[in-house]
């Protein structure tokens, strides 16, 4: 199981709370047993893979508005995980093989937090972007 860590912040509040919403729905497919039904892994997939979409999204119009300079490669990346997550979603299997790949997910997941987002706050703190707002 992948849990947060205050280190994956990056100081953009929004953004990060979305990063924790993140990692924080994938603990019940990570907690989940046997008992638990192909419909109802189905809905926390379906739950992932929205949240998903909707936090690549809002993190997307982030960068426009701060005229972030990698944004088409931060988008590639997102698009990346999306297809990875999509396929999880679309391919049936047993639950130990779905919380593998759940995990490598959500692992790659933090890293991109930690390696590309990261980014963007750098960016926002550079006096390039100060200098751009004023």
């Amino acid at each position: 199981m992948v849990l947060w860590s205050e280190e994956y912040l990056i100081g953009i509040r929004e953004i990060d709370k979305q990063h924790k919403k993140f990692v924080e729905l994938a603990k019940p497919l990570f907690e989940a047993d046997e008992e638990l039904s192909r419909e109802e892994i189905r809905e926390l997939l379906y739950a992932l893979r929205e949240y998903m979409k909707f936090h690549f999204e809002d993190e997307e119009k982030y960068m426009k508005k701060v005229s972030f300079p990698e944004l088409d490669e931060h988008i590639l990346q997102h698009k990346r995980l999306v297809d990875e997550l999509a396929l999880v979603v679309q391919t049936p299997a047993k639950l130990p093989v779905i919380q593998s790949k759940i995990k490598v997910i959500v692992k790659k997941f933090v890293k991109h937090i930690r390696d590309e987002d990261h980014k963007i706050k750098l960016f926002i703190e550079s006096s390039e972007y100060a200098t751009q707002t004023q």
